[in-house]
């Protein structure tokens, strides 16, 4: 809006993730919490917090969600976020508005929590596309837009 300075617009963006080591199997939750300013998408503060203590998984979600990427329109890479109330294979497939199959972007095996995915669709054409994940016996959809 005009007479607002944009400088004092900013965006507060958490992440919280639960990963389980290879190799001695134990758990690690991190979490980050970033300040960005709005108008130049610069991180103003950020806050990082990884913990490998064996408490209580509280950032499991209680259900397979598949996130709306961001940002939506997107120049030319997007993220694409994704929880998971256990582990599972998970595999993303980003198709055409024909349904052709364009990227597999994901096909491994993740712990529960919460993650995401980076799309670099530079060497596509502008359009809309469709992102899919499957994970165990659940499927989701949901569409994305490139604008260049």
């Amino acid at each position: 809006p005009e007479g607002v300075d944009s400088s004092l617009v900013t965006w507060t963006v958490r992440f919280l993730r639960t990963s389980r080591h290879k190799t001695t199997e134990e758990y690690e939750h991190e979490s980050a919490e970033y300040l960005i300013n709005a108008e130049t998408g610069a991180v103003i503060d950020a806050m990082v917090i990884t913990s490998n203590e064996d408490e209580q998984l509280t950032d499991i979600p209680s259900e397979t969600t598949l996130g709306q990427n961001y940002p939506n329109p997107f120049n030319p890479s997007t993220t694409i976020p994704f929880s998971l109330k256990e582990a599972a294979n998970v595999e993303i497939t980003i198709y055409n508005m024909l349904g052709q199959k364009v990227t597999s972007l994901v096909n491994e095996k993740f712990a529960a929590g919460n993650h995401f995915a980076t799309w670099d669709a530079s060497s596509l054409a502008s359009g809309m596309y469709i992102y899919r994940l499957k994970a165990g016996n659940v499927v989701k959809t949901k569409k994305l837009m490139l604008i260049k």
